[in-house]
């Protein structure tokens, strides 16, 4: 893994998520910062799905670093970086 994809794993084991409740319901606040590089991103999803699966509802939020479709969501540079590969 890359140097800076490294420092954000680092400090996501630190405190993954927030965890708390509202009148008598579970939320799970989970924010995500994927590195760049697509292998380091691929790596990272890998290791934060776990922390995903609950019975919490679930609040998602950050940057993910890819787009589903680059010609409605990316405009200039190279439009394949960032893309999600179907398989």
């Amino acid at each position: 893994m890359g140097r800076a994809g490294s420092a954000v794993l680092q400090v996501f084991f630190l405190n993954p998520n927030v965890d708390f409740s509202y009148d008598n319901t579970l939320f799970r606040l989970f924010n995500v910062y994927a590195p760049n590089q697509e292998l380091d991103r691929i790596t990272f999803f890998n290791i934060i799905v776990p922390h995903l699966v609950t019975s919490y509802h679930l609040c998602i939020c950050g940057d993910f670093n890819f787009v589903f479709d680059t010609s409605l969501d990316k405009i200039g540079g190279n439009l394949d970086k960032g893309k999600v590969k179907k398989t």
